[in-house]
């Protein structure tokens, strides 16, 4: 007997990050007082190493009368406020097209939304072959097929060439094509694609005109990249879609306001086909309504006040969040080029990845550390390091002690 649908596909086995976490909180029950490396949650910590959080968001947010955290949404989609917000902040003055959004429960709530909505039942997926894990498993409990198109060719540059021939080979077999591209400040890497390449893929997309495709664009981590301005200039590109090409931007505010608990996120379509606007803002709307109903009022209405009232101060705020960023990374890359060890090119944001051939050793590599006190994230073909969650008194050094292990074991 199972009670289960038969199409459901299980994955049985811990999940990489909280995984990992589980085993960092066991040993330090049992030795409270033991050094250790905590690279793991992708949260980011002050020099003091608590939570970095944002003044002008927190004023805005404890400053709410009990009604309005109280309160239900006032649409399904967001509260009007929060929508107009939202696209003033992430899409300031680059985007020419009609944008449709819908507020979603973190930036996860919005991938969710886009693999439930857009691609069918047993279609293939292009993912990432270097990614969050979460992509996988989206897919897999979706009954979608997640395939894998290179990160990064022998040249340390995004292998361009084995995305175009993932798409193409796809296309021949579905008439649909759902895309998935992190970007930019890459989750696992820290590679930032830039406005050059995009302008590339775009015009490659553009030119099936007789398929359907989504892109789903994946900005988690938008709002740290090294130049919160520039950072959003490849948006631009964006405006150059055909009737055929929709893109969905995948928003986090939980990180974008180191509010990770609150769950709050969106997805901001952008097409020409203007036949299409209506039938997916009803469709997302629709999604919304059968899963999590609405989403968090006061933080909606917190951030609707900090963009209208309080933006230069945030930002001002998020500027200290990427310098302290830069600081460790730069020590990372320094220490970690002197030692020879493996990374995966890296621009800008919470991670960094050692490069490994293979999962086995993967495995294996992941196991030393942990055994060493050194608590990351097993990915595919790599070893996550969390310079978000690591003050810099923890860094230094680290890459050495890094290093030691990966030859070691090799």
């Amino acid at each position: 007997m199972n009670f289960l649908k038969p199409t459901l596909k299980i994955q049985d086995r811990p999940d990489p990050v909280f995984g990992t976490l589980k085993i960092y909180h066991q040993v330090k029950r049992e030795n409270p007082d033991l050094k250790v490396i905590n690279a793991t949650l992708g949260s980011l910590v002050d020099e003091a190493g608590q939570l970095f959080t944002y003044e002008t968001f927190y004023q805005q947010f404890k400053n709410l009368e009990n009604q309005v955290h109280a309160a239900y949404a006032q649409d399904l989609v967001g509260n009007p406020d929060f929508l107009s917000a939202i696209q003033d902040w992430i899409l300031a003055d680059k985007i020419t097209l009609k944008p449709e959004v819908l507020a979603t429960p973190g930036g996860s709530g919005a991938i969710a939304a886009a693999l439930t909505v857009f691609p069918e039942s047993g279609e293939k997926v292009l993912v990432p072959e270097i990614a969050w894990s979460s992509y996988q498993l989206m897919s897999e409990t979706r009954n979608l097929i997640a395939t894998p198109y290179n990160l990064f060719n022998q040249a340390n540059q995004f292998d361009l060439a084995s995305f175009k021939k993932q798409v193409t080979e796809i296309i021949k077999h579905q008439k649909r094509l759902t895309i998935i591209i992190n970007d930019p400040s890459h989750n696992p890497t820290g590679y930032s694609f830039g406005k050059e390449l995009w302008q590339e893929i775009i015009e490659f997309l553009n030119s099936f005109e007789n398929n359907s495709i989504v892109l789903i664009n994946d900005i988690a981590y938008l709002d740290y990249t090294n130049d919160l301005e520039a950072g959003r200039n490849y948006l631009e590109v964006f405006n150059q879609v055909k009737p055929h090409l929709l893109i969905g931007l995948a928003v986090s505010l939980s990180k974008t306001l180191s509010a990770y608990g609150q769950r709050l996120g969106a997805l901001i379509t952008l097409t020409s086909n203007q036949n299409q606007h209506h039938i997916v803002k009803v469709a997302l709307a629709n999604y919304a309504r059968a899963t999590w109903s609405n989403v968090n009022n006061a933080t909606m209405v917190a951030f609707s006040k900090l963009i209208q009232e309080n933006k230069a101060a945030y930002i001002a705020e998020n500027n200290k969040a990427v310098q302290l960023l830069k600081k460790r990374s730069q020590l990372f890359l320094k220490e970690a080029k002197e030692v020879e060890l493996p990374i995966y090119p890296y621009h800008e944001g919470f991670f960094v990845t050692i490069k490994v051939n293979d999962n086995h050793f993967r495995d294996k590599y992941h196991q030393k550390l942990i055994e060493n006190n050194i608590f990351t994230v097993p990915v595919n073909l790599g070893i996550r390091i969390a310079l978000c969650g690591l003050t810099l008194p923890q860094i230094k050094g680290l890459a050495q002690k890094l290093a030691i292990i990966y030859y070691q074991n090799k």
